[in-house]
Parts: structure tokens; sequence; C-alpha cells
């Protein structure tokens, strides 16, 4: 996909599998909004924000899983999750942040390669497992349910 506002959007009641999907020159690459009761699995994902203030990862509903994911230029936010169940397993993003609002997230082997606050919890349920921060540390700002492992790069 080129040059699309959006990458790929899951909505309503979608249950998928996505593998070896990319999406360059838009704003948004994952944009899933609701899932069905199986949920939304994207496996080996790679977008560019372009610098167009996107988001990488948005969840505002549903069960989402994504397996290795990457990312090449800046977004506004790598990640924004305003809802539903997502487990993001293998991430790495060149530049930019996340922001969890609610909703249950957990992160495993995510690598944020900017410095500075990685993970910005704000509400919901955060569980950060093995996940590491550009050139300082893996900084988070506020509570996560659980966490560990998390080191520098």
């Amino acid at each position: 996909m080129y040059g699309a506002h959006v990458g790929f959007t899951f909505e309503s009641t979608a249950n998928a599998v996505a593998i070896n999907i990319a999406a360059d020159g838009g704003v948004d690459t994952l944009d899933i909004k609701g899932t069905g009761q199986t949920g939304v699995k994207v496996i080996n994902s790679e977008g560019c924000g372009c610098g167009l203030e996107g988001v990488g990862l948005r969840v505002s509903g549903g069960t989402v899983g994504v397996w290795n994911l990457i990312t090449m230029e800046p977004y506004d936010l790598a990640i924004k999750v305003t809802g539903g169940v997502v487990r993001l397993q293998g991430a790495a993003f060149q530049h930019s942040f996340s922001r969890i609002e609610a909703g249950t997230v957990t992160m495993n082997a995510v690598l944020f390669r900017d410095p500075g606050d990685h993970v910005v919890i704000q509400g919901g349920s955060v569980n950060l497992w093995g996940n590491m921060g550009g050139r300082t540390s893996f900084k988070i700002i506020g509570t996560p349910a659980s966490q560990g492992c998390n080191i520098r790069r």
C-alpha cells in the first residue's frame, strides 16, 4: 500500500489474519476500531509515518495481536490505544512513542529508538516485559499493572 491515509483498517466485527503487509507514504499504518470474537492478528508488518503526524498502531476496540511490526519514519505516536485488548510482541519504532488511554495492553520485546518517554500510561491495564528504550533507558510515565526486564539500548 502506498500513499493511503490509512494503510489498513479493521473495524466492527472483523476477524482477520494479515501476514507480511506494509504501508508506505501514509499517515496511519494500522487502525483497528473493533473486531469479532477471534480478533485481528497481524504478523510481519512495516509502516512509514513519513512525518505526517499519524499513528503506527491505533487500537480503539477489539482483540488484537501484532507480531513483528517495524516503522521507518516519525509518527505523532507509534502506538495509541483507547480500548480493546492488545498484545504487541516484537516491534521496532524508528521514532515516536506510545500512549495508552484505556484497554488492556501487553508489550513484549518492543524497541523505541529515540530517547524520552517511551510509554505514557493514562489509563487501562498495561503490562511491559523485555522492552528497550533508546539512548538512556526504557522510560515509563504512569504505573503499569506489571513490568520487568525492560532494558536500555
